[in-house]
């Protein structure tokens, strides 16, 4: 696995735990993410890592789940 492959991992895995605590299905951040009529298979696919993120969807990724500051390396 590569670099890249491992950010996306780690990126969806943090996005998962965080949808869990708040409550939210992978259909109702996708609609919060992306809007109505957005399917819950791209949320499913950020979160496993298999799917090449845009910025722009990450942030709106973020924004949905009340992310305001993130700590990309440990």
């Amino acid at each position: 696995m590569n670099q890249k492959d491992k950010i996306y991992k780690v990126l969806g895995s943090e996005i998962k735990r965080t949808r869990r605590a708040l409550g939210y299905s992978q259909g109702t951040l996708a609609e919060k993410a992306f809007g109505k009529g957005a399917v819950k298979s791209n949320i499913s696919e950020i979160e496993t890592g298999k799917i090449n993120m845009t910025t722009d969807r990450l942030i709106k990724v973020l924004d949905a789940l009340e992310i305001k500051d993130i700590k990309l390396y440990r």
